[in-house]
């Protein structure tokens, strides 16, 4: 699961270097939901448990924050 927590931190790093409040509207936020939906894909077919457990970070965001427009 180190992959995760490499995920959640650059999430949180993202936010914390946007003067907007977190969200997913920085070239680098979206840079990392990019690549957590590729390792998903990638993980699908071999360990469901782990793509199951990164789905839920890219759902929820780093520290709950929620990426979905309000």
């Amino acid at each position: 699961m180190a992959k995760l927590r490499e995920y959640e931190d650059r999430l949180k790093q993202s936010s914390q270097n946007s003067s907007k409040s977190p969200s997913s509207d920085t070239p680098e936020a979206n840079s990392v939901l990019f690549d957590m939906v590729r390792e998903i894909n990638r993980l699908k077919g071999s360990d469901v448990d782990a793509a199951n457990a990164l789905g839920v970070v890219l759902e929820n965001g780093a520290n709950g924050t929620t990426w979905r427009k309000k």
